[in-house]
Parts: C-alpha cells; sequence; structure tokens
C-alpha cells in the first residue's frame, strides 16, 4: 500500500496506541541470549471503509486479502513472503468501534461467513503470477496457464482416502475436514479469477507490499469449500449434521446449537423451521440411492470410502473452468469437439473441463 494511499484512506486514532514491555525470557532463536519484546500496538481507522479504493482491503464487506513483499535486499528471482489477511472483531476495540473502525463487519455472534484463504494457496499463486509475468514457460494444449499452475502438483490420495474413510467419526472435525482439503492442490486454481491473471498477486521487487483486490480473490473457493462442508454435514446427520447443516459453526468450527438464540441463528425462524420440519430421512436416502452410504452384513450404516472419494475429488474440480484464465483451446486434431473448432476457446465450464479430462 503505498504512502499516499495510507494518507488518504486511513487515520490514526493516537488515544488508543499501547505500548507494552514484556518480561525478560530466554530467546526462542539465540540459545543463551535473553529477550525482552517491546509492542507498539498502533491503531488506524479506515476514513470511508465504502470508498473504491480500500476494496483492496477487503471492504466494505470484511473479505480476506493479501499482501506479498520482497526483502529489500531481494531481487526479481526471490520467492515472494505472502500474507493472508481476515478481518476480525478486536476485544480491545469493540467499545470505540465506530463508523469507519477497523474492527471487522463481522459479529462473533454470527455464525461464520467464510473461511481464510490458506496461506499456502497464496504462495503458490504468488510463484504461478511470477512464472506468467516473466513468460518462463511453453505454451502446451490445452492451456498454457493451466500447465504453468498445475506443473509438478498432485493429489494427495492418501489424504483422501482418510477424508473418505473417518468423514462420519464423531472425533473427525469440521476443521480437520477442512485442514485436509489441501489434499486438492486444484483449490488452489480458485483463486485465480477471471481478471485477475497474470496481475493477480502483485509480487514486488522493489521492497513495497502489493495488496490483492478483495473483491476479486476467493469468492470461487469460498463456494467450493461451502460445497464440501455440505457433503461433510448431509454424510452426518446421525450425529452433528443437521446442526451445522442449518445453523452453522462457530469461530472453532463447532456446530451451533439450536437454542443458541436469536441474535446467533439469525435468521432464527427460518433455520429453526428447516431444523424442525425438514424430512431429514430423504436426505439419508438420498445419500443410500447415490452408494454413499450402504449397510454392511450386521445392517450397520457404512460410508463407501470408493464413492466418498469420488465425490470429493469432483467437488474439488467441478467448477474450476469457471476461471476464464484456464479455459482450453481446441487442439486441431479435435476440430469439432461439442461443436466447437480447432482454434476455439471451449466457453462452456462442463465442456470446457470434459474436454481436459477427455483428451488430457
Amino acid at each position: 500500500l503505498s504512502y499516499e494511499w495510507q494518507a488518504q484512506h486511513l487515520e490514526e486514532d493516537v488515544h488508543l496506541n499501547t505500548f507494552l514491555v514484556e518480561p525478560e525470557q530466554a530467546s526462542a532463536t539465540h540459545p543463551g541470549i535473553s529477550e525482552v519484546c517491546m509492542v507498539h500496538q498502533v491503531v488506524f481507522r479506515v476514513v470511508d471503509p465504502s470508498h473504491p479504493a480500500v476494496r483492496c482491503i477487503g471492504l466494505p464487506s470484511g473479505q480476506e486479502f493479501a499482501t506479498s513483499e520482497h526483502s529489500t535486499l531481494g531481487g526479481p528471482g526471490d520467492d515472494a513472503t505472502v500474507k493472508i489477511w481476515a478481518w476480525g472483531r478486536s476485544a480491545s476495540l469493540d467499545g470505540a468501534a465506530g463508523s469507519g473502525s477497523l474492527a471487522s463487519p463481522l459479529c462473533r455472534s454470527s455464525p461464520i461467513k467464510r473461511v481464510p484463504l490458506p496461506t499456502l494457496s497464496g504462495e503458490s499463486i504468488c510463484r504461478f503470477q511470477k512464472r506468467l509475468a516473466r513468460g518462463s514457460f511453453e505454451f502446451k494444449a490445452p492451456s498454457p496457464v493451466l500447465r504453468v499452475v498445475q506443473e509438478g502438483r498432485m493429489t494427495d490420495w492418501k489424504t483422501v482416502w482418510r477424508m473418505s474413510q473417518r468423514i462420519r467419526d464423531s472425533d473427525y472435525s469440521l476443521d480437520m475436514f477442512y485442514r485436509d482439503l489441501c489434499a486438492f492442490p486444484e483449490l488452489d486454481l480458485y483463486l485465480l479469477e477471471n481478471d485477475a491473471v497474470p496481475g493477480l498477486i502483485a509480487c514486488s521487487d522493489t521492497g513495497a507490499a502489493a495488496a490483492i483486490s478483495g473483491r476479486t480473490i476467493g469468492d470461487e473457493y469460498q463456494r467450493t469449500v461451502g460445497a464440501f462442508f455440505s457433503i461433510y454435514w448431509l454424510m452426518r446427520l446421525s450425529h452433528d449434521g443437521r446442526l451445522g447443516f442449518c445453523f452453522g459453526v462457530d469461530e472453532q468450527y463447532r456446530p451451533i446449537r439450536s437454542d443458541a438464540g436469536d441474535e446467533r441463528l439469525y435468521p432464527a425462524e427460518k433455520r429453526l423451521k428447516f431444523y424442525s420440519e425438514s424430512q431429514w430421512e430423504q436426505f439419508d436416502q438420498l445419500l443410500f440411492d447415490a452408494g454413499l452410504l450402504v449397510k454392511d452384513d450386521a445392517g450397520a450404516v457404512v460410508v463407501d470410502s470408493v464413492r466418498v472419494a469420488t465425490v470429493l475429488a469432483l467437488t474439488a474440480i467441478h467448477d474450476i473452468m469457471k476461471v476464464k484464465a484456464l479455459l482450453p483451446k481446441v487442439a486441431p486434431q479435435h476440430d469439432h469437439y461439442h461443436g466447437y473448432r480447432a482454434g476455439d476457446t471451449i466457453g462452456d465450464h462442463d465442456h470446457a473441463l470434459s474436454y481436459v479430462m477427455d483428451h488430457f
């Protein structure tokens, strides 16, 4: 963020600034040396959260955003440091939060609306962008961008298999499930959104951090994670699935209970009605009809791990071609594929994915 941008859109609240000297302790990084940490907390407020120029920090909706920067000693060939930032309400600022406050517009009493973007995903996307910007890749079918971003990356099938086997276990939490989603490298591709290639992450070679638009980063990623979460809850209807499906989860990814109160369940009337009146047995029957749940010889309900792993893999990739930068072009030998001529970019995301799976 440039000094000019900061001067125009941020203002310091000097009355909330604090300075703290922590107790002396042994250094964690330099054995045998004691250290004293001095923490200076500086509070800034956004002058106008609705101003178009502050979309780069995820406002006004409170979306997460990312920054990337090089060391001042680095050069164009160095890897960037990528940081993913998420808005959250600070307890120390709650009493002072007003119009234009840096406190999050999301309240702790509400279910979480978005999951934080993985730092590793941000780092991966930054590397993709740098390669694309340098042009250090060979244009190959079906899509040069797809070739670059997927080169050398493989699905962690061991983790996927574990997910499919444990998805109904009482001690397999949503947080654990979400962490395991990193097994699918394709999820990173949802961060390469339509108008953001090759400039999705501006990897500065001058030491200055460059912000990614909070408006454009991660929306399709959030939708896909939401689809994964729906699968997780539906597979657990006999345990905590109904609660999670209807009321969402708190900041620790724990299902919110039906008696949590109107403010926490907002809109409570619709959520409670769905929870109490839905024909849940039909949801279960759908899972049996799909072969995701089966009964063993003793009549106990068990998971078909192969089917569940297949559904998880399909969920990871099913909308990936909505990212226009990844759309393939029809090779000469595949002329007339679904009506597309050689050299045409396949604009339909379902046909585009089908083309890649059929021929590559």
